[in-house]
């Protein structure tokens, strides 16, 4: 059985390419001995070989929470409105 290399394109941040290829040469590896390791494992275990995940802080309930903040954060702001013209409070009869 002969082996035929077929070659693989795709497009990536100069930042990311230039980290990958940072890290592949200081694991010993070229990028595309990097790949093929990576390519091998999704093609024999039919899956990503590591974990992906969304980062907590962005879930729908904290996104939630935080805007419910902002918006009392906000009105907050426009009821304590201090030293604004036609606000009706001055700076110096602020108890706050």
């Amino acid at each position: 059985m002969v082996s035929t290399t077929v070659d693989i394109e795709f497009r990536v941040d100069a930042q990311l390419k230039s980290e990958y290829e940072k890290a592949c040469t200081e694991l010993g590896l070229t990028t595309t001995e990097a790949f093929t390791m990576f390519a091998t494992k999704v093609a024999v275990e039919k899956r990503i070989p590591f974990e992906i995940t969304v980062d907590p802080f962005f879930c729908e309930q904290n996104r939630t929470r935080l805007k419910k903040s902002i918006d009392q954060m906000e009105a907050a702001r426009e009821y304590f409105k201090v030293g604004v013209p036609g606000s009706g409070v001055d700076k110096e009869d602020a108890c706050f």
